[in-house]
C-alpha cells in the first residue's frame, strides 16, 4: 500500500468508529427515555390498581432495577462507546503520523477492554442518566406509596 492508501484506510477506520458511536448514542437516549416513561407509567398503573405493596419491597425492587440498569445497560454502553472512541482516536493518530511522514506502518488497533466502575462513573452522560433514573424511581415509589396510604 502507498502512504496515501494507508492514510485513506486510517481515515475510513476512524470514521467507522465515530459513526458507530454516533449511531449508538441516537438509540441510547430513545431506550433511556422509554425506560423512564415505563417506570413512571408502572408507578401510576400500580397506584391506580391500589395494590398494597410495602415500602421496603418497593425500595428493594427499585434498587434491583437500578443495579441491573447500571450494570447491564449503562456499563455496556460505556464500554462500547469507549471502544469506538479508542478505535477512532487510534486511527486518527495513525493517519496523522502517516501524513507527517513519521510512520510508514499502521499500528494494531486497540483491544476491547471491560471498564472498571471508576471509569464508568466519571462519564458525565452516564452520571446524568443514572441520577435521573434514581429520581424517577423515587418519584414512582412515592406515587405508589402515597396511593397505598389512602
Amino acid at each position: 500500500m502507498t502512504p496515501k492508501e494507508k492514510f485513506d484506510a486510517c481515515v475510513k477506520q476512524a470514521e467507522l468508529g465515530a459513526s458507530r458511536w454516533d449511531q449508538r448514542r441516537s438509540y441510547e437516549w430513545k431506550m433511556t427515555l422509554g425506560l423512564w416513561a415505563g417506570i413512571l407509567a408502572s408507578g401510576k398503573f400500580i397506584a391506580d390498581k391500589e395494590w398494597h405493596i410495602s415500602l421496603p419491597v418497593l425500595i428493594i425492587a427499585g434498587l434491583l432495577l437500578l443495579i441491573a440498569y447500571a450494570h447491564f445497560w449503562l456499563r455496556g454502553l460505556w464500554a462500547a462507546n469507549q471502544s469506538d472512541k479508542d478505535w477512532e482516536f487510534h486511527f486518527r493518530r495513525e493517519a496523522a503520523k502517516i501524513l507527517h511522514g513519521n510512520q510508514n506502518e499502521i499500528g494494531p488497533p486497540p483491544t476491547r477492554t471491560r471498564p472498571s466502575w471508576k471509569f464508568v462513573l466519571i462519564d458525565w452522560s452516564l452520571q446524568f442518566q443514572l441520577l435521573i433514573t434514581i429520581f424517577i424511581l423515587a418519584v414512582a415509589i412515592a406515587i405508589i406509596a402515597a396511593k397505598g396510604r389512602k
